[in-house]
């Protein structure tokens, strides 16, 4: 069962939905104007105590729902729902879960966020994250939270808003330069043969000039280092590559034929492209992490190049955390004690020098 306010225009999507799957779709339209963002929310339970078969059933029933889902032209996703995956947080092992990290690595594969992180059920022999908010767009999403539970319900509420004033990201162009295979020899000689003073003698207005020099730089750079041009997108994640792109474009229109045709031969192809897809895009991340890793590694790594790469890892999610940290054998985890712990380091960096030194400089400056 899903409410939506009068305000906001709500379509029933039945034919985005499956039999076998309480998943419930809704097309959101805001506002009457033409051109409102369209937004696609979904709510969905999953019982417990599937067997190994029906999770099965369930996963490729969600995998192929959220598939249909992204052909259409949309702005957003969001799924929320009583999944009774039974984690305590969300990165965790999902060891009480007869999913496992199937359904945590779908949600990989499929380039979606879960964005609660906390327990949403607690009973006498624990607790449980169980109600889950899922969405392709986390930038989208703000004051994701939790409250307590509802009259006499044992599932804690879980809340977020919903920018409604979204924008299609743009595509942008960009060159990458490969400064590791440059002629840095032949570079040099070509700007120390330049003809810099030309533009001296050719212009007065420091604009001109500038456009000239940098033209010069730029003809020499294109000449003797390796470049690519390559579409960046801000929602890619940092492992993705047009290979893959291309490859997830061929699976949703695959995916869009075979819900049409039924046939088996489009369903074969479209389970090609998606083990093709989940494979290239495993590869792609273990790729990244060994980068990454490699780059935090290196003892010489500046305070720029640090934060860059910080950045990196983050800047897709909604909110950067700092992750537990270690100091002498006990962990901190809570922002409090992280807190208190850069405190206590920063104030060590900074201390004053003992008194009788204070005296001594001050006498040597008067």
């Amino acid at each position: 069962m899903l409410y939506v306010k009068n305000e906001i225009g709500a379509i029933h999507r039945p034919d985005l939905e499956s039999n076998d799957t309480e998943l419930l779709w809704v097309e959101l339209r805001p506002g009457l104007r033409p051109g409102n963002k369209k937004i696609v929310f979904g709510t969905c339970y999953r019982p417990p105590g599937m067997t190994a078969l029906q999770v099965d059933s369930f996963l490729d029933s969600f995998s192929q729902q959220v598939e249909n889902v992204m052909n259409e032209n949309l702005d957003a996703i969001v799924i929320v729902g009583d999944f009774n995956d039974r984690c305590t947080h969300w990165d965790d092992r999902h060891e009480n879960s007869e999913m496992g990290l199937k359904f945590y690595n779908l949600l990989n594969d499929l380039n979606l966020f879960q964005l609660i992180d906390e327990p949403t059920r607690y009973t006498e022999d624990g607790a449980s994250l169980l109600d889950l908010i899922i969405t392709d767009s986390p930038g989208f999403m703000d004051n994701i939270n939790t409250m307590p539970p509802i009259g006499d319900l044992d599932h804690d509420v879980i809340y977020g808003y919903l920018q409604i004033k979204v924008t299609r990201p743009a595509t942008i162009r960009r060159s990458v330069w490969h400064y590791a295979r440059a002629d840095f020899d032949q570079l040099n000689h070509d700007f120390v043969n330049a003809p810099w003073n030309t533009g001296l003698m050719l212009y007065d207005d420091i604009n001109d000039l500038l456009n000239y020099f940098y033209g010069l730089v730029k003809m020499g750079m294109e000449a003797h280092i390796p470049k690519r041009d390559i579409n960046k997108r801000k929602k890619d994640k940092p492992w993705m590559n047009g290979f893959i792109r291309h490859l997830l474009m061929l699976r949703n229109k695959y995916n869009g034929i075979f819900a049409k045709s039924k046939r088996l031969e489009d369903k074969i192809e479209r389970n090609r492209l998606r083990a093709l897809s989940k494979k290239e895009i495993r590869a792609a991340k273990a790729r990244y992490r060994i980068n990454q890793t490699a780059k935090l590694s290196d003892p010489n790594i500046g305070v720029k190049k640090y934060w860059s790469v910080m950045k990196e890892i983050y800047g897709n999610k909604i909110k950067a955390t700092i992750p537990t940290l270690i100091d002498n054998n006990q962990t901190y985890s809570t922002d409090i004690d992280k807190a208190n712990l850069f405190v206590d380091l920063f104030s060590d960096q900074c201390s004053l020098e003992p008194p009788h030194l204070i005296t001594h400089y001050l006498k040597l400056n008067i």
